[in-house]
């Protein structure tokens, strides 16, 4: 009978340290993203390196630093939180400023995430640079963009900073809806998120 007590509790110990291992060799997203590399930023997961805050997010491919929520939003140490607000294309200009500024078409399609891996067309955004690709084609999920890098994001219009060549009443947006990339007119009501860096 002594015998067994001690056998069993090896195995309970043996039980408790192996949970603890598993614990402690998968930390977790909030645990990781505290892990700064120096910059302020965590090693990259993928394409995206997240700040220690948790509130802005690095594209490794391209060097921007991008606000994790949509203007309006709060980051809540997990997740964005709160409604995402909406201005017209020059109240999103005046909100350019220490935080960031409206990326321009160019940079802000390269978020543009389509599940599928598929798009229908490219579309000729009039900066000299090779059409950007648009539209997500086949069966992907909503919104069109890394929701681990930018969770809680609205399935909606976002405005870029570019205005339209071929009408001064226009400017480019990206739906994030179905990764679309037109213009709207300037008037018209559309949500930002803001970015450091580029251009």
């Amino acid at each position: 009978m002594h015998i067994s007590i001690k056998y069993f509790g090896f195995i309970a110990l043996a039980f408790h340290l192996t949970a603890c291992e598993v614990k402690i060799g998968t930390p977790s997203t909030s645990s990781t993203t505290a892990a700064s590399r120096g910059d302020g930023f965590s090693a990259p997961r993928g394409r995206y390196a997240y700040s220690v805050d948790g509130k802005e997010v690095k594209d490794i491919e391209t060097g921007l630093i991008w606000q994790t929520c949509q203007v309006g939003m709060t980051w809540n140490g997990n997740t964005c939180t709160g409604e995402a607000k909406k201005f017209t294309y020059d109240e999103a200009m005046a909100l350019s400023g220490r935080n960031g500024r409206l990326p321009t078409i160019r940079e802000l399609a390269s978020l543009i995430k389509c599940s599928s891996g598929k798009f229908e067309k490219t579309v000729d955004v009039g900066d000299g640079g090779a059409p950007i690709k648009s539209v997500c084609a086949g069966s992907y999920t909503t919104p069109t963009i890394d929701t681990e890098a930018f969770p809680n994001t609205p399935a909606s219009d976002v405005w870029s900073g570019s205005p339209f060549a071929g009408n001064t009443g226009g400017a480019w947006f990206v739906s994030f809806s179905y990764g679309f990339s037109g213009y709207n007119g300037r008037n018209d009501d559309v949500g930002v998120r803001l970015v450091r860096g580029g251009q």
